[in-house]
């Protein structure tokens, strides 16, 4: 409380229950600066950390858009996909199938390993992804597009395409680029 003696003749005035207050008040300044500050720094690190996403986005964008490997989604599209995306499970089993359900034991995986086991050890260059209407297959494969080229990028192992089937000459527009 020595602070409040710099004060003066006033201090003397105080009852101790109004040097409490004044105390509590002082105190409570100083906390909410602190909480103050450290707000502005989480947000500081969101939008630095956005920053840097969106620029990483457009670099991956642009490399991705000049190999021909992605050649129908803007990078809107791209970083909508990638921000938030949570690895979906897979099954090997059709749960809209379900009469033959019974006889099955589902075996469930994070989407991403199930994908990458099936590419490494497979003779197969080509993957299917089947799933209903808004269950995000795309999502999925730009995010695994996205994860495949970034690691391919630090190993130079393979490079991965997305080929939107919808567009009439898709496969053979991909095949000769």
């Amino acid at each position: 409380m020595e602070w409040l003696t710099k004060i003066g003749a006033f201090a003397d005035v105080l009852s101790p229950i109004q040097k409490v207050t004044y105390l509590i008040g002082a105190v409570g300044a100083v906390i909410g600066f602190g909480f103050g500050l450290i707000i502005t720094a989480i947000r500081l690190k969101a939008a630095l950390t956005e920053l840097a996403t969106a620029s990483r986005l457009k670099k991956q964008h642009g490399r991705a858009q000049a190999s021909g490997l992605i050649p129908d989604f803007s990078r809107e599209d791209i970083q909508k996909a990638l921000s938030g995306y949570v690895v979906p499970d897979c099954a090997d089993t059709d749960p809209a199938n379900a009469e033959h359900m019974h006889r099955a034991a589902a075996i469930r995986q994070p989407v991403f390993s199930a994908v990458d086991g099936f590419v490494e050890k497979s003779d197969i260059n080509h993957l299917l992804v089947l799933a209903d209407t808004g269950m995000g297959k795309t999502t999925f494969c730009l995010n695994y597009f996205d994860r495949v080229n970034k690691r391919s990028q630090r190993t130079g192992g393979m490079l991965c395409a997305v080929i939107p089937l919808g567009r009439d000459g898709a496969i053979l527009t991909q095949l000769t680029t």
